[in-house]
């Protein structure tokens, strides 16, 4: 079980936008499977709205691709993501505990 939040001060790429590469290095440095990935966004990460949840799916495969980056270094990715809405009680019993 992966909960991947935005940062309230982020001013870079949203936790959205860079999923893939988040879950391809996460995946990777922990020696994940298939984790269940939550992704999260705070009131104070929304400008004071309501916090989302969003359960994210990765296409059939979670096959872990390293991908070039400039100097000859490589990050993580992974396949194509799709995104269905949670609320806090329904992410709150997927992970046994309050969030």
């Amino acid at each position: 079980m992966v909960i991947c939040s935005e940062l309230a001060n982020n001013l870079g790429t949203s936790v959205t936008e860079a999923a893939q590469s988040i879950a391809g290095e996460v995946i990777e440095h922990h020696d994940l499977s298939r984790p269940v990935w939550i992704e999260h966004y705070p009131p104070e990460a929304t400008n004071g709205r309501d916090e989302t949840f969003g359960l994210v799916t990765f296409s059939s495969s979670y096959e872990v691709r390293q991908i070039p980056r400039g100097g000859g270094a490589r990050h993580h990715n992974i396949g194509k993501l799709s995104w269905k809405p949670l609320d806090r009680k329904t992410v709150e019993a997927l992970i046994g505990q309050p969030v």
